[in-house]
């Protein structure tokens, strides 16, 4: 066999051994793989299990406080009773309010005319009733003087003197009925009047101005709202640490922003939890004073520390 030859075979051989080894390699890792699986786990030894971290503490969860929102106790649109333009409006937004205080009035031109017309007529109604009760004296009176001399008087003109008594009667009643009909209109119109001016139902202070002069302004189209100064602080604490409040208990206000702390008591726990939020909803006073009221205006939010 030439040289040619003999590296022919040299390289074929060399093949041949190569896949031998390769095939070999993967049976071993086979075996290995079925032997790993066939190893049952030993029960004996206990297992560790993934727990989940701890939880805080209701001491924790309540000594840091809870989110709170600052209300006023009063909270109104101020609208007119009737339907009209306004023709003044006396207070601008911060402005303080006494109750029963003007704070706006309607335009109330026409309504005066109206009045004055009523007033008018009321008066023609009472020359009618004062003219039909002295023509009723005055049949009454012919109707007495026949029935004396009855013996001089047939008895059709008796019969008409007492049919023209009964009509003057009935013209009397109607008389009446229309000036009392008249004088309610007047009442009604002076009402009207009265209710053209717009009066704060409580004290407070004025948190928004909806109109101005020359607005139309009815019970739907309010003028102003009206808030209280008196305020207290609500509150939402978890379900499960609604044993750690209860009524008359004190509680700190804190606005960590404006370093602001005010003092309270708490004086409604809602009777059920909110189940949106899983939350039991607590209201308390604030003990405020006059500087604390200036910087703590409703719709402030506050962290509440229960003592």
């Amino acid at each position: 066999m030439d040289e040619f030859g003999r590296k022919r075979l040299l390289v074929f051989a060399a093949a041949g051994l190569g896949a031998i080894g390769l095939i070999g390699g993967l049976w071993v890792l086979k075996r290995a793989y079925d032997s790993k699986r066939s190893v049952k786990p030993d029960l004996s030894k206990p297992v560790l299990e993934a727990r989940p971290a701890p939880s805080r503490s209701a001491t924790d969860e309540v000594g840091g406080g809870f989110i709170g929102v600052v209300l006023s106790r009063q909270s109104v649109q101020v609208a007119p009773k009737l339907e009209g333009p306004l023709a003044s409006v006396k207070v601008r937004m911060g402005d303080s309010v006494r109750e029963g205080e003007v704070i706006a009035v309607l335009d109330t031109a026409i309504m005066k005319k109206e009045l004055a017309v009523a007033e008018a007529v009321v008066l023609a109604a009472q020359s009618d009733e004062r003219k039909a009760r002295a023509e009723l004296a005055a049949l009454r009176v012919k109707l007495d003087t026949a029935k004396r001399i009855e013996k001089y008087v047939s008895a059709a003109e008796i019969a008409g003197l007492e049919s023209d008594y009964n009509a003057g009667l009935a013209k009397l009643d109607s008389a009446e009925a229309t000036k009392l009909e008249k004088q309610a209109r007047v009442r009604q119109l002076q009402e009207t009047l009265s209710n053209a001016e717009i009066r704060a139902p409580f004290a407070g202070v004025v948190a928004v101005r909806y109109a101005d002069p020359g607005a139309i302004v009815s019970q739907t189209k309010p003028v102003i709202r009206l808030v209280s100064d008196d305020r207290f602080i609500r509150f939402a604490i978890p379900d499960e640490h609604k044993s750690a409040v209860h009524v008359g208990q004190e509680v700190i206000a804190v606005v960590d922003s404006q370093r602001l702390r005010g003092s309270g008591v708490v004086e409604k726990v809602a009777p059920e939890v909110d189940s949106a939020s899983g939350t039991l909803f607590v209201e308390a006073s604030l003990n405020e004073g006059a500087t604390l009221r200036e910087q703590l205006p409703s719709g402030s939010v506050a962290r509440v520390e229960l003592k």
